[in-house]
């Protein structure tokens, strides 16, 4: 694993602690309604995210996840991602998981600089807050 690999695994570990249900399957999922607009918060969020526009995504944190990611570790993780992962070329998949009073986005891609697929996942909460944030390598199944 290179260094930079290394460094988005601590970040995606400290990023994951801080909402530790968000990417797990649990009991409490439920069928959920029309997730239209969560699906279109969560692809600007993730435009914001790419395009770097890091100001703006931040300012849409919750006030814990604030506390546990400072604007310059968003800063530091964007970077990191993309120097592992580059840019996204592919949207496989995307779609929203209800965890408790949490909604989850959660996008399957691929990169340019990366053969596998990663997901990005995004824990939504309350009025357009973002309570969580992580991006992982996840097994390829199409």
């Amino acid at each position: 694993m290179t260094k930079t690999a290394r460094s988005v695994a601590l970040l995606l570990m400290a990023v994951l602690a801080a909402v530790p249900a968000m990417a797990q399957k649990s009991a409490d999922e439920k069928p959920v309604g029309d997730t239209s607009r969560e699906l279109e918060l969560g692809r600007a969020y993730t435009k914001d995210f790419y395009r770097g526009e890091l100001n703006k995504l931040y300012a849409k944190f919750s006030p814990q996840f604030q506390e546990s990611m400072t604007l310059e570790e968003l800063r530091t993780f964007r970077h990191n991602v993309s120097s592992q992962f580059g840019v996204e070329r592919e949207v496989i998949s995307e779609k929203i998981i209800p965890k408790g009073a949490f909604l989850i986005y959660v996008r399957r891609s691929r990169f340019a600089k990366y053969d596998g697929a990663v997901e990005l996942i995004v824990a939504l909460r309350g009025s357009r807050l973002i309570a969580g944030m992580t991006m992982k390598p996840v097994e390829d199944d199409g």
